[in-house]
């Protein structure tokens, strides 16, 4: 009986390395989707521990402002209360 030709271990060495490399760029597209690849999946997880709330950031932006010379100290501490207090400016 005659099965046709036979060319040995080549075509098997092939497709497993085929499949490996397809396997590989799989995991690699994966990872880098979900932000793990490069060593980013710590600083997405202490970004969002640190995470800061609105008032948080409406008070560190307005302190980098009044640092920046942007606003002077009267135009700061009105703005403070506006962030600290209930909402609305102080009678002036």
């Amino acid at each position: 009986m005659y099965y046709g030709p036979t060319w040995g271990p080549g075509p098997w060495i092939f497709f497993v390395v085929l499949l490996l490399l397809i396997v590989a760029i799989a995991l690699s597209a994966f990872l880098v989707r979900r932000g793990v690849a490069g060593g980013t999946a710590g600083a997405h997880r202490a970004d969002a521990m640190t995470r800061e709330t609105g008032l948080e950031s409406a008070r560190r932006i307005l302190d980098e402002r009044f640092a920046r010379g942007e606003i002077n100290e009267e135009e700061y501490r009105r703005r403070r209360q506006v962030i600290d207090g209930d909402g609305t400016p102080p009678d002036g």
